[in-house]
């Protein structure tokens, strides 16, 4: 984790009334499970419905909205996915 601690201070995620809430980190990497993609892997597609959220440590991903035609780009400290409850995917999410 220490790899990535000026992204993890930095990103919103971990916040909490605009501080890093530390409860809120440990949390999170006790509880996750780490996922390694290549350029052009499909991470979630559009219509998937998932309750996983997607923090980026490293690298890029490219999220695009088929219904409005419009790209997203995702760099570390980003994330995207879903929430409780379970939402469905208007994106689908790549590495880039």
């Amino acid at each position: 984790m220490a790899r990535y601690h000026d992204i993890i201070i930095k990103s919103r995620f971990f916040k909490e009334n605009g501080e890093l809430n530390s409860s809120i980190v440990s949390y999170f990497f006790k509880k996750c499970s780490y996922m390694i993609v290549i350029t052009e892997d499909v991470i979630l597609s559009s219509g998937q419905q998932t309750n996983n959220v997607y923090f980026i440590l490293d690298g890029e991903v490219e999220g695009y909205d088929s219904i409005l035609d419009k790209t997203r780009r995702f760099l570390p400290g980003d994330y995207f996915g879903g929430y409780i409850p379970v939402i469905i995917q208007i994106y689908e999410f790549k590495a880039t």
